[in-house]
């Protein structure tokens, strides 16, 4: 069965009128003043747990970049202690 002459090319049209309907309502979005990328943003501004409240306070510093990597290395499943501290020294 063939398709009737202008079928394919309408929804061709269709197709390419609604992507640029989109692309045209995200780009009103203006999606990059309201999305943030840091992740302390996640945190409540009344958190009170320790942990996270020395995070914050060194978010700004180099050593809390570092530190937010090295929080725990996880144990393999039937390692001794020495060998996982051994594991985490090198």
């Amino acid at each position: 069965m063939r398709e009737p002459p202008g079928q394919k090319w309408g929804a061709r049209a269709l197709l390419l009128v609604s992507a640029l309907a989109g692309l045209t309502c995200l780009w009103s979005l203006r999606l990059s003043s309201k999305v943030s990328t840091d992740v302390l943003d996640l945190v409540p501004n009344d958190e009170r747990s320790p942990e996270l409240a020395l995070v914050c306070s060194m978010a700004g510093e180099d050593e809390a970049k570092i530190m937010l990597l090295a929080l725990r290395v996880p144990d393999k499943q039937g390692e001794g202690k020495e060998a996982h501290d051994k594991r985490i020294e090198s």
